[in-house]
């Protein structure tokens, strides 16, 4: 045998922070049933497709007039969709790094994670950056930032897609997520895409009787906002991008 490339192979997971609609699209490609190496998964596909179904059935019908389903029980079943999920995916990584260690290359191990539809990404460290890239795969990239302040706090991620690490996207290519998150994956990107990600925080104005006449609007490095005596933050027509940039950081999708 020789080996030609091998290393750490990390199969994606899932959370309850998961969106629901993706983690049941995800869910729905698992398909280990007859894979030659995939053959003992803790949650079979028979089980696990009727997990998944069952939870597409109680999301649509938490979406009627009047609902069919609570959110309560949407969210029960889609406990049940993680850890199941997360189950055959643990599997699944560790019989993948064993076909790669067998073939002497890695690459036949990720063909065994994708063959039955997961996805591979690079395992963080356990210390996420304060702002960073903590996972690449297939058409995607994971990003995290830090938390700024206890409480309620916003963030602002602006992404587009460069021709090399260190190019400056025109600003007319960029696109604007807004999320409470501080966490977000960014899918559906082409093979070997380079995404330029830039961040702004975005704090609410004190509502107490001790508050600041200007308090940031955007974080510890923010430039200070006028709030008017009712404590609302008041915005410039004449300056529609009040916010504090970060430099770019830059993702490549595998």
């Amino acid at each position: 045998m020789t080996i030609k490339n091998l290393g750490k192979i990390h199969v994606m997971r899932v959370s309850m922070r998961t969106p629901t609609q993706t983690l049941i699209n995800n869910g729905l490609t698992v398909k280990t049933a007859g894979d030659p190496d995939v053959t003992a998964p803790p949650v079979t596909d028979a089980v696990f497709q009727l997990q998944v179904t069952k939870l597409q059935t109680m999301l649509t019908g938490s979406k009627l007039s009047p609902p069919t389903y609570t959110t309560g029980q949407v969210k029960t079943q889609k406990s049940i969709v993680v850890t199941s999920y997360n189950k055959i995916a643990a599997n699944v990584e560790g019989v993948a790094e064993d076909v790669a260690i067998t073939a002497g290359d890695i690459n036949a191990g990720i063909t065994v994670v994708t063959r039955v539809g997961f996805k591979t990404g690079k395992k963080g460290t356990g210390k996420r950056p304060d702002f960073g890239v903590t996972a690449t795969g297939p058409g995607f990239v994971q990003v995290h930032v830090k938390k700024d302040v206890k409480g309620n706090e916003g963030h602002l991620f602006r992404v587009a897609i460069v021709a090399a690490k260190g190019t400056l996207p025109a600003k007319a290519t960029l696109i604007t997520y807004y999320t409470l998150a501080c966490d977000i994956i960014i899918q559906d990107l082409p093979t070997a895409a380079i995404l330029a990600i830039q961040h702004a925080n975005v704090v609410p104005a004190t509502h107490g009787k001790k508050a600041s006449i200007t308090p940031p609007l955007t974080g510890k490095k923010a430039a200070p906002v006028t709030v008017s005596k009712a404590h609302h933050p008041v915005f410039s027509y004449a300056n529609p991008d009040p916010y504090t940039w970060s430099d770019f950081i830059y993702g490549v999708a595998q």
